[in-house]
């Protein structure tokens, strides 16, 4: 009875013992497998036999991947997002990296090509959109082919979804973005537009402005009076246009017949009208999320009528100019150009990052 209590001492350090060395064994492996992960290079073709996708580090694929790889430049084109949104690459972003993926599949003609992106499943996402995009743009191939030869990738991406502050219950996927791009692309909007314009006017600090269809179609921020000779005014981050910025060059320049507003204004209508591009402003202010029919027909006869006569129209909302000014545009493509619901949001998106929002999304899906 006596030697009881040692023996349990003594069997109870042995169980820590080899709980501890089960424990240390368990680590190891562990280790073992996360360096094997770290270690390992997944390649998936993507354009032929010529270009992959590599998850990995450059310096870890050009390690693993040997001389039978080159590897394409860098592309540091991210999202940014404005609040908790996740979209596709905006046109500029599309038009450059579409220019290094091309210009490297000519220039490496005795080599595969690795398009190195970290295991992050946005930088997955849109390393994907884009060379996506590289197929529609340059080899004119069909957005449907390209989904499918993407099934197996589809578990590692993440949906498009919208600004709102709360949790998202609708997405696009990279179909819908492939099939817009390669609608707009039929319509030769990608050959119009000018590409420097357009990377300068999406500036926040040059306008805000983003043109939506060459010559026809183009949205921007909510303008306010400034008074004197201001044209613009800076706040904290955030820069303010007046009537005057637009109207004595930018929109002269795009032919602006009509500016249409969807909300109150915040200056007066002769500060357009008397501008050098002398366009004429037009109310239609509404409540609720889709606007009524009779704003929708007002706006379409606007916008042909200024097509018609090799001329476009300006809109905006107040605010950021995302909601009501998304919508109606995504309506327009719908009606003038055959867009589905999805695929004139996803362009809106392209051109204009963040881009209706909230409920309006199924409410164009539902019409």
């Amino acid at each position: 009875a006596a030697g009881a209590p040692a023996n349990a001492e003594k069997t109870k350090n042995t169980r820590e013992r080899e709980r501890d060395r089960d424990r240390d064994r368990d680590r190891e492996v562990w280790e073992g497998a996360r360096q094997v992960m770290v270690d390992f290079v997944q390649c998936v073709p993507m354009v032929d036999e010529r270009l992959y996708l590599a998850v990995s580090s450059p310096a870890r694929a050009e390690q693993c991947l040997g001389k039978a790889f080159a590897l394409l430049p860098m592309i540091e084109e991210v999202y940014s997002p404005i609040w908790d949104d996740f979209g596709p690459l905006h046109l500029g972003q599309i038009h450059k990296c579409v220019k290094i993926i091309d210009r490297t599949i000519k220039s490496e003609q005795e080599k595969k090509i690795a398009y190195c992106v970290e295991n992050r499943s946005d930088l997955i996402t849109n390393a994907v959109f884009v060379l996506g995009c590289y197929r529609i743009i340059v080899r004119n191939e069909c957005p449907e082919l390209i989904w499918k030869d993407i099934s197996d990738l589809r578990l590692f991406l993440q949906g498009y979804r919208d600004v709102g502050s709360c949790d998202s219950d609708f997405e696009l996927n990279l179909l819908d973005c492939w099939s817009a791009l390669s609608r707009a692309k039929s319509n030769d909007w990608l050959d119009r537009i000018d590409i420097h314009e357009f990377n300068h006017y999406i500036n926040p600090l040059e306008g805000s402005l983003n043109i939506i269809i060459p010559d026809e179609l183009v949205a921007f921020k909510a303008p306010v009076s400034l008074g004197g000779d201001l044209v613009f005014s800076d706040e904290g981050d955030s820069r303010t246009f007046s009537p005057q910025f637009f109207g004595n060059g930018v929109f002269t320049d795009m032919n602006v017949r009509f500016v249409v507003r969807l909300s109150p204004s915040q200056y007066d209508d002769r500060e357009f009208e008397d501008s050098d591009c002398q366009c004429k402003c037009e109310n239609l202010e509404f409540e609720g999320l889709l606007p009524p029919p009779d704003v929708v027909s007002t706006f379409f006869h606007l916008a042909r009528t200024a097509r018609e006569s090799g001329g476009s129209v300006a809109v905006h909302c107040a605010g950021t100019g995302l909601g009501r000014v998304g919508t109606i545009c995504a309506l327009y493509l719908m009606a003038s150009y055959c867009f589905s619901a999805r695929e004139a949001m996803a362009w809106m998106r392209v051109t204009r990052p963040g881009s209706v929002v909230g409920d309006e999304q199924h409410l164009l899906c539902a019409i």
